[in-house]
């Protein structure tokens, strides 16, 4: 069902209509919802097996935020190889990450914001 959504999507730019080959468009209600059960589904498969090796796991609609695991370049790798138009990006910090509009600070081997 999702997929027929997806595939038949249209829009008009300058007075032309074109029909959009792959994806939703920014702004469409049903794209949230989407986001989110891909999102699920990748923590479902991936997540899970890597048995709680992350300190903390903290996701927002399409954003990811892992601390710390030796297994976190597998992991990256492992959520790339899920589709091959979706891929994420790895940013990774030593002394401070930056998560939305928040940055973390490591000091001391804690964690301040």
């Amino acid at each position: 069902m999702v997929y027929s959504i997806v595939d038949s999507t249209y829009f008009i730019f300058n007075n032309t209509i074109y029909k959009q080959n792959f994806g939703m468009p920014i702004g469409s209600s049903l794209l949230p919802i989407i986001v989110d059960l891909v999102m699920q589904k990748l923590e479902r498969m991936f997540l899970l097996s890597y048995n709680n090796q992350f300190l903390f796991c903290y996701r927002y609609v399409d954003d990811l935020l892992l601390v710390p695991s030796s297994e976190i370049n597998s992991f990256f790798e492992s959520f790339n190889s899920f589709h091959l138009r979706l891929q994420f990006m790895l940013e990774t910090g030593f002394d401070s990450l930056n998560f939305l509009d928040v940055t973390i600070m490591v000091k001391k081997k804690t964690f301040n914001l």
